[in-house]
């Protein structure tokens, strides 16, 4: 798409409605498999917002994929990323886990 800042206008438009949810997820899925981590993120943000007081893994996904993405060698920026995921480690399917358990 190439404009992220059209991507977070067209998400807060959709994400009042959660039925949704699930199709922003699987379009921020599709984006990371393609490589295109920036236009994912405010998709998983969306989404993480949108079941933040669910168990879901869909918010275990996206919060994992956040953090991955926003991964940098900013140390300091490594920790507060490393901190806001550690909740959601537990919900994620055992392959995502070991993942992020080696990465943080």
């Amino acid at each position: 798409m190439g404009h992220v800042s059209y991507m977070e206008t067209a998400v807060r438009y959709v994400v009042d409605h959660l039925s949704y949810v699930p199709m922003l997820f699987e379009l921020a899925e599709q984006l990371y498999s393609e490589g295109k981590q920036e236009a994912c993120i405010p998709l998983y943000r969306s989404v993480a917002e949108s079941e933040k007081l669910q168990h879901s893994e869909r918010l275990a996904l996206s919060q994992y994929r956040l953090f991955s993405i926003g991964l940098s060698n900013d140390q300091s920026n490594n920790l507060t990323l490393a901190i806001q995921f550690e909740l959601f480690v537990q919900r994620l399917d055992e392959p995502y886990q070991f993942d992020a358990l080696k990465t943080i």
